[in-house]
């Protein structure tokens, strides 16, 4: 559930988008992760382009944003 999201993180920042035999041919531009639950587990996500990734990125931060301010 979106409630359970702590922070999105753009770039290669978890140690699975930093291992360059998964990511190595992709840009991090391209590269997000949504932390979740109590823990800051990880969802690691790759989009096709960075404007797509940027898109995700904003989008989630902004339903972030509407649950805070309930």
């Amino acid at each position: 559930a979106v409630k359970s999201i702590r922070e999105v993180r753009p770039g290669k920042n978890t140690e699975v988008l930093k291992n360059s035999e998964i990511t190595g041919c992709y840009s991090e531009d391209c590269t997000f992760s949504i932390m979740y639950g109590d823990d800051y587990s990880a969802i690691d996500l790759i989009a096709l382009t960075a404007e797509e990734a940027n898109i995700w990125v904003a989008g989630l931060n902004f339903l972030i944003g509407l649950i805070k301010c309930k």
